[in-house]
Protein backbone atom coordinates (compact mmCIF):
# COMPACT_ATOMS: atom_id res chain seq x y z
CA UNK A 1 0.00 0.00 0.00
CA UNK A 2 1.48 3.32 -1.01
CA UNK A 3 1.10 6.15 1.50
CA UNK A 4 1.02 9.52 -0.17
CA UNK A 5 3.13 11.88 1.95
CA UNK A 6 1.32 14.92 0.59
CA UNK A 7 -1.63 14.18 2.89
CA UNK A 8 0.65 13.74 5.92
CA UNK A 9 3.28 16.44 5.35
CA UNK A 10 3.34 19.41 7.70
CA UNK A 11 4.40 22.78 6.37
CA UNK A 12 6.98 24.59 8.49
CA UNK A 13 7.74 28.28 8.17
CA UNK A 14 10.93 29.42 9.90
CA UNK A 15 11.61 33.15 10.13
CA UNK A 16 14.90 34.20 11.77
CA UNK A 17 15.07 37.66 13.37
CA UNK A 18 18.51 38.18 11.79
CA UNK A 19 19.22 36.90 8.26
CA UNK A 20 22.97 36.60 8.90
CA UNK A 21 25.15 36.43 11.99
CA UNK A 22 28.79 36.96 12.77
CA UNK A 23 30.69 34.15 14.53
CA UNK A 24 29.41 33.74 18.09
CA UNK A 25 26.24 35.72 17.34
CA UNK A 26 22.76 34.68 18.38
CA UNK A 27 19.23 35.26 17.20
CA UNK A 28 15.74 33.88 17.64
CA UNK A 29 13.65 32.05 15.10
CA UNK A 30 9.88 32.25 14.81
CA UNK A 31 8.37 28.91 13.77
CA UNK A 32 4.93 28.25 12.37
CA UNK A 33 3.68 24.72 11.66
CA UNK A 34 0.67 24.01 9.45
CA UNK A 35 -1.30 20.89 8.58
CA UNK A 36 -1.64 19.96 4.89
CA UNK A 37 -5.06 21.66 4.96
CA UNK A 38 -3.40 24.96 5.92
CA UNK A 39 -4.71 25.04 9.51
CA UNK A 40 -2.17 25.58 12.30
CA UNK A 41 -0.89 22.24 13.62
CA UNK A 42 -1.80 21.84 17.28
CA UNK A 43 0.85 20.52 19.69
CA UNK A 44 3.47 20.27 16.92
CA UNK A 45 7.03 19.56 18.02
CA UNK A 46 9.93 20.89 15.97
CA UNK A 47 13.67 20.22 16.10
CA UNK A 48 15.85 23.03 14.78
CA UNK A 49 19.41 22.42 13.64
CA UNK A 50 21.59 25.37 12.76
CA UNK A 51 24.79 25.03 10.75
CA UNK A 52 27.25 27.32 9.02
CA UNK A 53 26.50 27.11 5.28
CA UNK A 54 30.18 27.71 4.47
CA UNK A 55 31.12 24.48 6.28
CA UNK A 56 28.50 22.56 4.34
CA UNK A 57 29.67 24.09 1.05
CA UNK A 58 33.27 22.99 1.74
CA UNK A 59 32.23 19.40 2.40
CA UNK A 60 29.86 19.16 -0.59
CA UNK A 61 27.01 18.15 1.74
CA UNK A 62 23.56 18.12 0.22
CA UNK A 63 20.52 18.19 2.51
CA UNK A 64 18.51 14.98 2.01
CA UNK A 65 14.77 15.09 1.46
CA UNK A 66 13.30 13.98 4.81
CA UNK A 67 10.10 12.76 3.12
CA UNK A 68 12.12 10.38 0.95
CA UNK A 69 13.64 8.95 4.15
CA UNK A 70 10.40 8.62 6.11
CA UNK A 71 8.30 7.37 3.20
CA UNK A 72 10.84 5.19 1.39
CA UNK A 73 9.50 2.11 -0.37
CA UNK A 74 9.99 -1.02 1.72
CA UNK A 75 8.69 -4.55 1.89
CA UNK A 76 5.56 -5.44 3.81
CA UNK A 77 7.76 -7.28 6.35
CA UNK A 78 5.40 -10.22 6.52
CA UNK A 79 7.05 -13.41 7.69
CA UNK A 80 5.66 -16.87 8.21
CA UNK A 81 7.34 -18.67 11.08
CA UNK A 82 6.50 -21.97 12.66
CA UNK A 83 7.95 -24.64 14.86
CA UNK A 84 5.66 -27.59 14.23
CA UNK A 85 8.69 -29.76 13.55
CA UNK A 86 9.74 -29.22 17.19
CA UNK A 87 6.39 -30.21 18.72
CA UNK A 88 6.12 -33.71 20.15
CA UNK A 89 2.60 -34.87 20.81
CA UNK A 90 2.02 -36.85 23.95
CA UNK A 91 -0.61 -39.40 24.73
CA UNK A 92 -3.70 -37.70 26.24
CA UNK A 93 -4.63 -41.04 27.87
CA UNK A 94 -1.23 -41.30 29.54
CA UNK A 95 -1.44 -37.68 30.67
CA UNK A 96 -4.82 -38.35 32.31
CA UNK A 97 -3.44 -41.44 34.02
CA UNK A 98 -0.55 -39.39 35.46
CA UNK A 99 -2.79 -36.60 36.68
CA UNK A 100 -2.93 -34.50 33.55
CA UNK A 101 -3.01 -31.11 35.25
CA UNK A 102 0.55 -30.93 36.51
CA UNK A 103 2.67 -28.58 34.41
CA UNK A 104 6.20 -28.98 33.16
CA UNK A 105 6.09 -32.68 32.31
CA UNK A 106 5.25 -32.45 28.61
CA UNK A 107 2.05 -34.55 28.75
CA UNK A 108 3.74 -37.42 30.54
CA UNK A 109 6.74 -37.69 28.21
CA UNK A 110 9.21 -37.93 31.09
CA UNK A 111 10.30 -34.31 30.90
CA UNK A 112 10.93 -34.38 27.15
CA UNK A 113 9.95 -30.99 25.80
CA UNK A 114 11.21 -30.14 22.34
CA UNK A 115 12.82 -32.67 20.02
CA UNK A 116 16.20 -33.64 21.43
CA UNK A 117 15.77 -31.61 24.59
CA UNK A 118 15.25 -33.10 28.00
CA UNK A 119 14.80 -31.83 31.53
CA UNK A 120 15.28 -33.52 34.88
CA UNK A 121 12.33 -34.00 37.15
CA UNK A 122 12.73 -32.92 40.73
Amino acid sequence: MKVLPSTRTLKVKATPKALSLSPGGSTTIDLEVYEPSGRPAKNAEVAVIVVDEAVLALSGYETPDPLAVFYADRSADVRALGNRENVILGSPRRAREEGGREGGRGLGLGGLGARGASAKRS
